[in-house]
C-alpha cells in the first residue's frame, strides 16, 4: 500500500470517528461507576465501547484532517504516517504504567488514557 493511500483513508476513519463521537445517538451513557471527568460535552460511550467527549473527538477530527490533507498530497504522507507510529507507539507502551502521585494535595491512582477502557476516560 502507498503511504497516500494509507493516509487518506485512515484519515477517513479517524475523521468518521471524529463526527461519530459529536452525534449523540451514537453515545451511548457512561455507566454510574465511571470515573469522573471535568468535560463532560458529549461525554459517553461512541458505540457503547469507547469512552469519549468532545475534547476526544476534537482529536480524532484534527487526526482525520491531517490524514485526508496528507493522501491528497497537500501536506506530506509519510510525516502523517511516521507521526501516527511515533505517537500510536508511545501511547501503547504508556497504557500499562499505573500512574500514581499527588496533584494539589489530592491523591490520585489511575490507568493513562490509551487504556481508558479499561477504567473510563481520562480527567480533562
Amino acid at each position: 500500500m502507498r503511504v497516500e493511500t494509507f493516509a487518506f483513508f485512515s484519515g477517513i476513519a479517524y475523521l468518521a470517528a471524529g463526527l461519530l463521537g459529536l452525534v449523540p445517538g451514537g453515545l451511548m451513557p457512561a455507566p454510574a461507576d465511571a470515573p469522573p471527568i471535568h468535560v463532560t460535552l458529549f461525554h459517553g460511550y461512541l458505540l457503547g465501547l469507547f469512552p469519549v467527549n468532545v475534547l476526544h473527538s476534537a482529536v480524532h477530527f484534527a487526526i482525520g484532517v491531517w490524514g485526508i490533507v496528507a493522501g491528497r498530497g497537500m501536506t506530506s504522507p509519510k510525516v502523517y504516517a511516521r507521526s501516527l507510529a511515533i505517537f500510536y507507539g508511545a501511547a501503547s507502551m504508556e497504557a500499562d504504567l499505573e500512574l500514581s502521585g499527588d496533584a494539589g494535595g489530592q491523591s490520585f491512582a489511575t490507568r493513562s488514557h490509551v487504556s481508558a477502557h479499561r477504567v473510563g476516560p481520562c480527567n480533562l
